[in-house]
């Protein structure tokens, strides 16, 4: 979901360069964080949203919705002026009997998405997906196209576009009796190209956790996920998966830690040459650490990976963007200072697998309070955007974004700008930036019902103003 888009200059020395493009202008949208544009107000709430890019500066949100009484999955396209697109209160992309839940989404490459999602047949739980078109029309049927329907249960699903209007899906499947990672291509026509029910990524014995995939650049994928083939820790594991569904590395995955103690979580971008960049949480001392890995499938930095932050204290919750220049930007929650009051970090990670900014990290937020949740996507400029849920303020759970440069400056207020700050709890923030625009959704409580909200900024951080890209470099 979290797209990116290269803007066309290159950076080059300590000057200030300031460049406008012609984007689309935001000034439909409000500028008033306790406003915001709503992506449904239907009766019954809206629960995980899961968002893409639409290629036009907009942006299609999915999203769990319970005004059928069961939750079924709805979707919106939102315009880069913060214009509705499809029906009032969202198109469904899959109402039939039972539950649908924890949507992921990703663009089909001509304005519309596709959306895989868990179904809910009790005993079992599987996974199918739906095309829904520009025009917000279902494609697949009224249950969608059925990705996994075998035996047990399938969840966790991921998603990835495969380059040519289908999507590449990785889950977590109980079919053996423990859990195991396989994978399944859909194209355009909601049929399935490997095997039915999937590809098997590892048939070790070890319990597998949550997949997270990312494009090969060739049709298929790198997957990576964490592992408990040994009962003392889990280790973070790795496979590439062919555009025809054979296995390209170790028929057991590639390890890119089996360190003592457990490392989980793993998040992962593409490093731009065909293989990917992993960044995962580490409890050899409660870190964060990350490797490359070619698309050979070898390790290309030290054993068992850099670490992009060994501060004191707690880091956790690593999320990762590309930097476009063959390296990663990472951010986590991180407690040195306590966690009490739990602050967010960054570091940008070379090609090389050296850290480029301040020692254990730039500064995302210090802010009292707590820090969390926190989302991040590539500026298109060597830098990212973050969002994140903020506890400044006391019983107030606000959304807050920040913008940092390629050499680690923060270019917006210190400590981000206010996203949303309407009464409420607001979580489960994303961020998209795509087509020239940055738009931020997240859930937020009103009137005792969750509902999906939105927000655009512009590239100095402005809510509901004309978009103009200035882009300071060191």
């Amino acid at each position: 979901m979290r797209a990116s888009r290269r803007l066309p200059l290159r950076l080059v020395g300590p000057i200030l360069l300031s460049v406008q493009f012609s984007y689309p202008a935001l000034a439909d949208w409000p500028g008033d964080p306790h406003v915001n544009v709503p992506v449904s107000t239907s009766a019954g709430g809206q629960y995980v949203p899961a968002a893409t890019g639409d290629g036009a500066g907009g942006v299609i949100v999915a999203w769990g919705d319970k005004r059928n009484g069961a939750k079924d999955i709805f979707a919106q396209l939102i315009s880069a002026t913060g214009a509705i697109q499809w029906s009032a209160g969202g198109v469904a992309v899959c109402a039939a009997a039972g539950a649908q839940f924890k949507p992921q989404v990703v663009s089909d490459g001509a304005g519309g998405a596709i959306i895989a999602y868990w179904v809910d047949d009790f005993p079992e739980v599987d996974i199918y997906a739906q095309r829904v078109s520009s025009d917000g029309t279902a494609k697949w049927g009224k249950l969608g196209a059925a990705i996994c329907a075998a035996g047990g249960q399938q969840q966790d699903v991921a998603l990835i576009s495969d380059g040519d209007g289908g999507a590449i899906a990785a889950w977590m499947d109980f079919r053996d009796g423990h859990s195991v990672v396989f994978a399944q291509r859909i194209g355009p026509d909601g049929a399935s190209r490997w095997s039915p029910n999937g590809v098997a990524l590892c048939r070790s014995v070890g319990s597998m956790g949550a997949p997270a995939l990312v494009s090969d650049g060739r049709g298929g994928a790198i997957v990576t996920w964490g592992e408990w083939r040994s009962i003392a820790h889990g280790d973070i594991y790795a496979q590439r998966v062919s555009a025809t569904g054979s296995l390209l590395w170790d028929v057991y995955g590639v390890a890119l830690c089996d360190a003592p103690g457990s490392q989980d979580y793993p998040e992962i971008v593409s490093d731009g040459a065909g293989g990917a960049i992993v960044a995962w949480q580490d409890a050899r001392g409660d870190d964060v650490y990350s490797q490359r890995i070619s698309a050979e499938g070898a390790a290309q930095w030290p054993d068992n990976g850099v670490g992009v932050c060994v501060a004191p204290g707690k880091q956790w919750n690593p999320e990762i963007a590309p930097d476009g220049e063959g390296g990663a930007i990472v951010a986590w929650q991180d407690a040195r200072s306590g966690e009490d009051n739990c602050d967010l970090y960054a570091q940008r990670i070379g090609s090389d697998g050296v850290v480029t900014w301040a020692s254990d990290g730039a500064v995302l937020c210090t802010a009292a309070g707590k820090q969390w949740c926190q989302a991040i996507a590539s500026d298109g400029a060597g830098g990212a955007i973050a969002t994140w849920v903020d506890v400044r303020k006391d019983d107030s759970d606000d959304i807050y974004a920040q913008r940092i440069a390629a050499n680690g400056a923060e270019l917006w207020a210190a400590n981000g700008v206010a996203v949303c700050t309407a009464d409420g709890r607001q979580n489960d923030p994303l961020i998209v930036v795509d087509g020239g625009s940055c738009i931020v959704i997240w859930n937020a409580e009103r009137s005792g019902e969750m509902r999906g909200y939105t927000q655009a900024l512009d590239a100095a951080g402005n809510l509901g103003s004309a978009i103009v890209w200035t882009l300071p470099e060191p």
